[in-house]
């Protein structure tokens, strides 16, 4: 019960929390005015991002032939773990030099 409460409520509540930090800061750089337009463009990528994540994980969970119902089969789970949580965020290292400007403000 702690678990399924812990999940979904307090859950929610540490990622607002750790969230504001970044909404506070993109309020302050963004033009006067277009306050409400960068924070639903924001709530927007997050939203794709968070659909999107759960049908590549769908599709790599079944590529790589993890089964959640009888009879499970778990035996590449921890590759897919590695690979996913590991390795695909090593990946924002090289692009954040590509596709962030070098420009001053």
């Amino acid at each position: 019960a702690f678990y399924m409460f812990g999940d979904a409520v307090i859950g929610n509540f540490v990622w607002m929390m750790a969230s504001m930090p970044m909404l506070v800061l993109t309020s302050k750089l963004v033009p006067k005015g277009l306050e409400a337009t960068t924070y639903a463009l924001l709530a927007g990528f997050q939203n794709f991002g968070s659909v999107a994540s759960s049908q590549i994980g769908i599709y790599a969970s079944q590529y790589m032939g993890i089964q959640t119902t009888a009879p499970c089969n778990f035996e590449n789970l921890n590759t897919l773990v590695l690979v996913c949580h590991c390795l695909l965020p090593l990946l924002c290292i090289p692009l954040t030099f590509l596709l962030i400007p070098n420009k001053k403000m």
